[in-house]
């Protein structure tokens, strides 16, 4: 098992020999409100061949499964310490996540609530005004 990694950049991310994701990038609140990236963990999108192989592989390495064991639907997430890994099988989702970052980026959104819910919009096909975005909205609301 590798050692823990305490803060992780994405080019010093080790992945498991024939388990590396097709592509990757940065997301989340460090790219996209960069004022306060220190307070912030690191999120890492993946877009990988076998979403159950990839999981299986990071769990052996100590990553944690952050989603629901009985379900996977178009991600899961998977942490060790302060990285997140948002792992997909499917293009689509990967690419619309992708847009998803952009738009936080340019529209600068510092908003917890507001980035979720231009996410969700965006992933779900399901819009919503921003200024109506509340504080615990789950992603269920949106499928």
């Amino acid at each position: 098992m590798t050692e823990n990694i305490k803060s992780i950049r994405i080019d010093d991310l080790r992945w498991v020999d024939g388990h590396s994701p097709i592509k990757y990038r940065l997301t989340g609140s460090k790219v996209i409100d960069p004022k306060n990236a220190e307070k912030s963990d690191t999120d890492i999108l993946c877009l990988v061949m076998d979403i159950n192989d990839f999981v299986e592989v990071m769990e052996w390495e100590g990553w944690i499964c952050e989603s629901d064991d009985e379900e996977i639907l178009d991600f899961v997430s998977l942490r060790s310490e302060d990285t997140n890994l948002i792992v997909t099988d499917s293009p689509e989702f990967y690419a619309k996540f992708e847009l998803a970052t952009q738009v936080a980026q340019e529209l600068q959104l510092d908003s917890r609530e507001k980035r979720v819910c231009l996410f969700q919009s965006i992933l779900y096909r399901k819009f919503r005004p921003l200024g109506e975005c509340g504080k615990g909205e789950s992603r269920e609301r949106y499928r």
